[in-house]
């Protein structure tokens, strides 16, 4: 089993229990950071802080740090190299991206231009794409803004960077009823278009945050990132939401399989196709956001059988009339083992009335 290791985040004998900010306190984290690597051997990874811009993690205490970038690119130096010096091969990154907060562009700016791209072995993000119950975007359309926009800061600051393998480490949605938050029917139907929009654009590795809510208040949204409710939820403890079967037919169709390409349509319609296993897995959904589906009705061209197979595991066979399968595509993905020739938005019924003479 491989794991990543996010470490955090300050130490009451240091900076006077302060987010580090002396040269001392910076030092005494990277030690820190260093024991995991020499406590434990195997397959693993670290993070170096957690999203050091939020007050809550980079602004502890009374110190001058306030998370800002000018604080974290000396932390993050001296972490990286404390443990490079006694374990080359570890693999070690910072957050680089992130969407819930407006400020964040300008801030991550910031950090590039104090060269704190050479101190991380992959690109980490923790991208959401921050869709609510109340959004009128779509997932899709978040997602690809934002990684855009990451993918050009490398460019203009660390271009000898952009070969980097790149992690989401953080990625999902919450379940609170709040206007943070999404139903849970909606997070089980972004779970797979959020996976397929990482891998589409290069990300090698992507973390659903996180598998236990972490409390039963409706209302709060750090209670409901979970797949799995709580103990001592009224549903029972740690009872499943819609959210972790789709993650697990995510696994199970996936699983071994490679990202070979993505189509968009306009008419809403994506199409991601993967292959691996010996076989060829398409997925289909359209762009449709939390408050309105987008309904295409669409014509599947294929020489033969296919079996399809939605979010909930449901599974069914299909045979092609005159080489079309005819399907009303929405959010909620389909994956469809099988080669598919073409898609095109076509009903299986069109019905002309007469002339009245």
């Amino acid at each position: 089993m491989s794991i990543i290791i996010v470490t955090g985040f300050n130490n009451k004998h240091y900076d006077n229990g302060a987010t580090p900010y002396t040269d001392e306190g910076r030092q005494a984290y990277a030690n820190f950071s260093k024991s995991f690597f020499d406590l434990y051997e195997g397959n693993q990874a670290q993070e170096i802080y957690n999203e050091f811009w939020g007050p809550q993690f980079g602004d502890r205490g009374n110190g001058p740090a306030d998370g800002l970038p000018e604080y974290y690119a000396p932390l993050l130096k001296t972490v990286y190299e404390t443990i490079k010096k006694e374990h080359p091969d570890a693999t070690l990154s910072f957050c680089v991206g992130h969407n819930d907060w407006s400020g964040y562009a300008g801030w991550r700016r910031d950090l590039f231009k104090l060269g704190a791209l050479e101190y991380c072995d992959i690109i980490n993000l923790h991208q959401y794409g921050g869709v609510t119950r109340i959004s009128d975007e779509c997932v899709e359309n978040v997602l690809r803004v934002k990684f855009d926009e990451l993918k050009n800061d490398i460019m203009e600051f660390a271009p000898d960077k952009m070969n980097l393998p790149m992690w989401n480490t953080e990625t999902g949605g919450n379940t609170s009823t709040n206007n943070n938050g999404s139903s849970e029917e909606t997070i089980a139907q972004h779970i797979p278009r959020i996976y397929a929009l990482n891998v589409a654009a290069g990300i090698e590795r992507v973390y659903f945050y996180d598998l236990v809510d972490d409390g039963n208040t409706d209302s709060e949204h750090e209670d409901r990132f979970g797949l799995l409710r709580a103990f001592g939820s009224e549903y029972g403890n740690y009872t499943p939401k819609p959210s972790f079967v789709s993650y697990s037919v995510l696994a199970r169709q996936l699983t071994g399989m490679n990202f070979v390409s993505n189509k968009n349509f306009e008419n809403g319609v994506e199409w991601n196709i993967f292959k691996g296993n010996g076989k060829t897995v398409n997925m289909l959904n359209t762009r449709s956001t939390p408050k309105q589906q987008v309904y295409v009705d669409t014509a599947i061209y294929a020489d033969s059988d296919v079996v399809i197979t939605d979010i909930m595991g449901n599974k069914k066979t299909y045979t092609p009339v005159n080489g079309k399968i005819y399907l009303t595509l929405n959010g909620d993905a389909l994956y469809i083992e099988g080669i598919i020739n073409d898609i095109k938005e076509e009903k299986a019924v069109t019905l002309t009335p007469d002339t009245w003479i």
